[in-house]
């Protein structure tokens, strides 16, 4: 089930009461004392007759590149307590090669302090984040906002200035890199956080398509205009077109992405339908536009596939994500320079 989480606040006050519970499971004195939830929270920890202020500090997700944050940002004193619903293996291991202690909910946790020397397992707690139904990725803005974000992986969004660029009005961008923070996939600066954003965008990209009963011809949707939307080749070819090694016995079919549903209309009407599996062609309606938009002044030319302009490397990779039996491992192996699946 898909979640997310509430407030700051109350991320924060969940992570001391995990803290709390997982530090008495392991039988230690402690006095649960939040502070201001702007500057973190604290437990107090007798140890020996001795008390220890430990801060926590709560995140949704913990990667590698997060852990990296935290530990430039935990102060040269006191004992910091990392918890979060999950902390991926690396991060594990950075925070504890940094000097920081945490707490996966999951039910691992790692204590140092001085006189304690904690890395046990401990009971799983209840998530933090609030059960919805839904995923943080919703409607055509919600994949926009999140497919703009892992194209530029080191930028966040202004809402005003993106506005234009999007097609979103700055509440709806603003409300999409919200649900992203709060899921745990972007940072509180609305940069993403990678590769749980890609995989996250994997999980909702489901374009409308349609089987055709023949391949259309470049030349049906070729225009002279290079910054006008075009008609884009995705597929096995365009991955191997940006560098995937994928082995291939050729014979699959033509995977296209179309701007809109009169497009996709247009080439069921001229190349007649298929049933699935069956047809020359899979005809898809893009998600977000920018899968199908021209290509802009001074940018190079997408490989040309067959008369085809190839789609986004992020499209394809995004395609071959859904690849059930091989998608996964492939990408892993897909070493791109702007990877953001690995």
């Amino acid at each position: 089930m898909s979640r997310h989480r509430t407030s700051p606040s109350s991320l924060l006050a969940a992570a001391v009461d995990a803290a709390v519970a997982a530090l008495d499971a392991v039988d230690l004195d402690l006095d649960a004392d939040p502070e201001d939830p702007p500057s973190g929270a604290g437990v107090r920890l007798l140890v020996d007759g001795h008390e220890l202020l430990v801060r926590i500090l709560p995140v949704a997700y913990c990667t590698g590149q997060r852990a990296l944050q935290l530990i430039a940002d935990r102060g040269p004193n006191g004992v910091t307590l990392v918890v979060a619903d999950k902390i991926t293996t690396e991060a594990q291991q950075l925070l504890t090669d940094g000097g920081c202690s945490w707490l996966d909910r999951r039910g691992r946790l790692h204590l140092r302090a001085p006189g304690v020397r904690i890395d046990t397992d401990v009971p799983n707690q209840l998530s933090t984040a609030q059960p919805t139904g839904e995923r943080p990725i919703r409607g055509r803005g919600g994949v926009t906002v999140a497919y703009w974000l892992c194209e530029h992986p080191e930028r966040s969004l202004s809402p005003n200035r993106a506005s234009a660029e999007l097609g979103l009005a700055p509440s709806t961008i603003s409300t999409a890199v919200r649900r992203l923070i709060n899921a745990g996939v972007a940072n509180d600066d609305g940069t993403g956080i990678f590769p749980e954003l890609f995989w996250e965008l994997a999980a909702t990209w489901n374009p409308d398509q349609r089987w055709l009963a023949a391949a259309p011809d470049p030349g049906v949707a070729r225009t002279a205009d290079r910054a006008a939307p075009a008609w884009k080749r995705s597929g096995t070819p365009a991955a191997i077109a940006y560098g995937a090694a994928i082995p291939t016995a050729g014979g699959e079919p033509i995977v296209l992405y179309v701007p809109g549903p009169v497009d996709l209309s247009i080439a069921v009407r001229r190349f007649g339908s298929a049933q699935p599996g069956s047809g020359a062609a899979i005809v898809k309606v893009a998600p977000t536009r920018a899968v199908t938009a021209g290509i802009r002044a001074n940018a190079p030319a997408p490989p040309d596939l067959d008369g085809w302009p190839a789609a986004p490397v992020l499209a394809v990779a995004l395609d071959l994500a859904h690849d059930r039996t091989r998608g996964h491992q492939l990408l892993t192996d897909w070493n791109h320079p702007d990877a953001v699946w690995r």
